[in-house]
């Protein structure tokens, strides 16, 4: 009895190992493999390949491209393009740049006389300088009005971060980043047109700058360019007495705040101009939502409302200023004119024309409002 007892303990004992040689493993899936515990128990693992995919995409993809999209913008920014790539579930980065083509509009100012006699009307006067200018360049078109060309055009490239911050809708994104690019946004120019008539103001004026400063007891000689003029005394005080009751010749745009007006004269290359300038680095907030347009989800259309830090616009240009110095020996006072800085947004009021419309414009936005659509697809498949 105590025999049988013990052989069917051995037999109990032993039914485990022969279970397992004779019960065949089921097969493990793809990407894993089964391990046995020394209680008999079997376990499923990663293999080493399945690990790292998982490690390195967390949205379980193969490729990396199907975490990239590229594509269009279109919006106050200007036109575009963009790359953009999955961080993580909730934040994405964007690359890309933005380009606002060129926007043109022409305004006419009217030339007018600085200083000069004050026996006859400033119109008066401008009407004889335009005269007198027509016959210095032989061109009998020259007017008093100079047209002026307004043109706004803006660059940028751009590095932007969004965040998705509802874990169960992720379409809502909020956005930081940089605008950078070019600090000009706009200039102001003459036009070809006027290429004659700025040519003779700037003529006009280099000799006035040295003929009312001539010593009427010297010999008068005056340059124009490389070319040296001498007069007799008599012709170079009749000259002299000629420019003094014409003035000078400008082109007003504004006012000062006291009333003074601005004008402005042709530079060394005989060109009237302003330029508009704002920060090169421009910061950016704002809030998007983005919605897939198939089910594959392989193309989103998106849009994006923000605000860029674009810093207090500028639009400089130079004004002239008459200043009258005396001599070391006090005999013989000098009128000197110069060329002084000036903001148009700032320092000035009531400005003519186009350009006064664009300094009314930024003046409104001390912040630039950003309004952008945007369509993209994967690259990936």
């Amino acid at each position: 009895m105590k025999l049988r007892t013990l052989l069917f303990c051995l037999d109990l004992v032993s039914l485990p190992a022969l279970a397992q040689d004779t019960i065949p493993r089921p097969a493990a899936p793809e990407g894993q493999t089964i391990a046995t515990t020394k209680s008999g128990y079997t376990t499923l693992y990663p293999t080493e390949n399945t690990r790292d995919r998982y490690h390195h995409s967390f949205h379980n993809e193969k490729d990396i491209l199907n975490r990239l999209q590229i594509g269009g913008t279109a919006g106050t920014a200007g036109i575009g393009l963009e790359i953009k790539a999955d961080l993580t579930t909730r934040l994405t980065m964007r690359l890309g740049f933005s380009y606002m083509p060129k926007i043109t509009r022409t305004t006419g100012f009217s030339m007018t006389a600085v200083s000069g006699s004050n026996d006859v009307s400033v119109e008066e006067k401008t009407a004889k300088l335009a005269r007198y200018l027509g016959d210095m360049v032989g061109n009998k078109n020259i007017d008093n009005i100079v047209d002026m060309q307004m043109e706004g055009q803006f660059v940028n490239a751009k590095i932007l971060v969004d965040w998705a911050p509802f874990k169960r809708n992720r379409g809502w994104h909020l956005t930081a980043g940089l605008y950078v690019g070019s600090s000009l946004f706009a200039k102001a120019c003459n036009t070809i047109e006027e290429g004659p008539t700025t040519t003779a103001m700037r003529l006009y004026n280099k000799m006035y700058d040295q003929i009312v400063n001539l010593d009427e007891w010297e010999y008068p000689t005056i340059s124009v360019g490389n070319v040296n003029l001498e007069l007799d005394p008599i012709n170079g005080a009749y000259v002299k007495e000629k420019f003094l009751y014409y003035g000078r010749v400008a082109v007003q745009i504004a006012e000062l705040p006291d009333g003074t007006p601005v004008c402005l004269e042709p530079d060394e290359d005989a060109l009237l101009k302003a330029d508009g300038k704002v920060n090169t680095v421009k910061p950016y907030l704002g809030i998007g939502y983005n919605h897939f347009l198939d089910k594959d989800k392989r193309w989103q259309l998106s849009g994006d409302l923000g605000f860029m830090y674009w810093g207090s616009p500028h639009i400089n240009t130079k004004y002239i200023v008459e200043r009258k110095e005396e001599l070391p020996d006090g005999t013989v006072t000098k009128t000197i004119m110069e060329l002084k800085d000036i903001c148009l947004v700032h320092d000035v009021r009531n400005i003519r024309g186009v350009v006064g419309d664009y300094v009314r414009l930024v003046k409104c936005f001390p912040v630039y409002p950003i309004l952008e659509l945007r369509l993209a697809c994967r690259i990936g498949k």
